[in-house]
């Protein structure tokens, strides 16, 4: 049998799902334009269905994306490179203040068009999916763990609440650990390339415009490569590290115009508060924030409240983190020995260590600040796209491995993510009621409903594992136990 529409059809389903959950605002039924924010007094006529802001949480989504890309890409179609802004004063660096991702063609040429923020966020996200579609097959990860893994990217918690800078280079973290993954079975066949993955990520994520989340998500990269060349025999380590290293000395030449005209704008720029965030950590409310989405109501929904308190909390968050997906993350170590099983301890620890830094705690703050440029980025911010990331590569090896279980381990297991889901929850909920006691959204309720339900589904699942052991109801079980994966990506493509 032809194997070919098995892989096609996700891969078309990966390219067209980002642009239908968008598709409301694409018809024009929806505006997540921020324009209709940021322009000021002279909108009117607007009528919101919710309170707060569709699709981003910082007002550079208008004042910077949407109104600076927008002229560096007419720029760019009038055959002049956009190396200035002749709108402001008289005259600022264009490319040079990067966030506006002036340099980073094609994508900002989606900024000419109507809906163009929109396009660009949808486009993004199809590249994103694609490429961590791309890495879960270079791993040998089963299928259903690819097309779970790719979903679950092109949704992330940044994409859902961030339509600025800081979404920019997210398709190049799978990229480059992708990359890194080919050039070592390359090395390993005795092929030649397998580096081009790498030089285009790491261009890319510089060219993308916001050397924050660029720097955090490569240090990642950096962690889960070097993992990869260990893994290979010793007589093969040197030329893999050789061809990553060229490929990413090709990567900053082909980004240059970015990072040397960033770099020219530096000592005559003021950079305020951004010489040091050693000691910025997590706010009160902050961590409930991450585990219950929209606790607190739709984004910025503390403007319309007049909670300062709320729009300083959005405006320092960069992401969610879905309850479900870090139940999936937790059963991978729950697992029997895989291909995989140092892996996991590898995103476990940056999980854990970069979660205390993101808390404040104050040794491993001041540890991880050894790190050149740490304390110059604002970690708790721009460590979320990391974060997700890693915890749904660790969902996806559980999904491959569950695929391959005898059914007696599949519910045993299945019954320990339902004790990690419930725990998760409980030691989460009462920090979240307390901080969501100053808001009146009716989002609380639901977002609270959605996780108990999960608790009632896992226990009616197993219950119904152990009191029918006959293979037909194991096979049920399974089913709904893959349902289980459904649910957290349309969970995550409703949030978004």
């Amino acid at each position: 049998m032809n194997s070919s529409p098995r892989i096609y059809l996700p891969i078309l389903c990966l390219v067209l799902l980002p642009f239908i959950a968008h598709l409301p605002d694409l018809l024009g039924l929806l505006i997540e334009d921020p324009a209709y924010r940021t322009a000021g007094p002279g909108v009117r006529g607007i009528s919101w269905l919710l309170f707060g802001t569709p699709g981003w949480v910082d007002p550079n989504a208008g004042a910077t994306t949407e109104a600076l890309g927008h002229e560096a890409a007419l720029q760019w179609l009038s055959g002049h490179i956009p190396w200035w802004n002749t709108y402001t004063g008289l005259g600022m660096p264009l490319a040079a203040e990067m966030q506006n991702s002036a340099l980073f063609l094609p994508f900002i040429l989606l900024l000419a068009l109507p809906h163009g923020v929109i396009l660009i966020k949808a486009a993004l996200q199809v590249l994103t999916g694609l490429c961590a579609f791309g890495l879960g097959k270079s791993m040998k990860l089963s299928l259903p763990a690819c097309i779970f893994m790719g979903i679950l990217c092109e949704f992330s918690g940044t994409f859902a609440w961030f339509g600025h800078g800081p979404i920019m280079p997210l398709p190049f973290l799978p990229l480059l650990v992708w990359g890194g993954f080919n050039v070592a079975n390359a090395v390993e066949n005795k092929k030649r390339g397998g580096w081009l993955l790498v030089t285009l990520a790491i261009a890319g994520s510089i060219l993308a415009g916001f050397p924050e989340t660029a720097y955090m998500n490569g240090l990642l990269a950096l962690a889960i490569i070097t993992w990869r060349v260990f893994q290979s025999p010793r007589f093969y380590r040197k030329a893999i590290i050789f061809r990553i290293f060229y490929a990413g000395i090709l990567g900053l030449c082909l980004s240059a115009p970015a990072w040397l005209s960033f770099a020219l704008s530096l000592p005559v720029s003021l950079v305020g508060m951004n010489a040091d965030f050693g000691n910025a950590h997590f706010l009160s409310g902050s961590t409930a924030l991450h585990f219950f989405p929209y606790l607190f109501g739709p984004p910025l929904f503390g403007a319309e409240q007049g909670s300062m308190d709320l729009v300083e909390l959005w405006w320092h968050t960069g992401g969610y983190i879905d309850l479900g997906l870090l139940t999936l993350a937790a059963l991978a170590f729950t697992i029997p020995s895989t291909s995989y099983s140092s892996l996991r301890y590898l995103l476990g620890a940056w999980l854990v260590f970069t979660a205390m830094k993101a808390e404040g705690v104050h040794l491993v703050s001041k540890i991880i600040d050894l790190i050149p440029l740490i304390r110059q980025t604002m970690f708790f911010v721009y460590a979320s796209p990391g974060w997700w990331f890693a915890l749904t590569l660790l969902a996806a090896i559980t999904i491959d491995s569950y695929s391959h279980m005898k059914t007696s381990k599949k519910s045993s297991i299945f019954l320990m993510g339902g004790i990690i889901f419930s725990a998760a929850l409980l030691s989460s909920l009462r920090k979240a009621c307390t901080d969501a006691a100053t808001t009146s959204s009716p989002c609380q309720f639901i977002e609270l409903c959605f996780y108990f339900m999960g608790i009632f589904y896992y226990i009616f699942n197993y219950f119904c594992s152990y009191q029918h052991k006959k293979e037909r109801c194991f096979s049920f079980v399974y089913r709904h136990n893959k349902c289980c994966s459904v649910i957290l990506c349309t969970h995550a493509v409703w949030i978004t």
